[in-house]
């Protein structure tokens, strides 16, 4: 109620003629004049990078449950494991 500009973000999912899986994220910029709303600009929209809670574990690292083994013949083996 009684904005002049507002922003839209949506994402769109569509396959396109080849076939292939698209997604678009996108920003826009939307202006009301005269009782209506008019596009003004879009741009898209920049995902927020990945911030980890802890600290990264080198494969060569030790392996952080104190076993004294490295990280890639402990623990990781099974986190490598989940990956693939």
């Amino acid at each position: 109620p009684g904005d002049s500009q507002g922003i839209i973000e949506f994402i769109a999912r569509y396959t396109n003629s080849d076939g292939e899986d698209i997604e678009h994220h996108e920003k826009a910029l939307f202006q009301f004049v005269k009782g209506r709303w008019y596009f003004v600009d879009g741009a898209p929209a920049r995902q927020e990078p990945f911030v980890r809670d802890d600290e990264k574990v080198g494969r060569n690292d030790l392996c952080p449950c104190g076993s004294g083994k490295k990280y890639k013949k402990c623990c990781g083996k099974a986190a490598g494991a989940e990956a693939s």
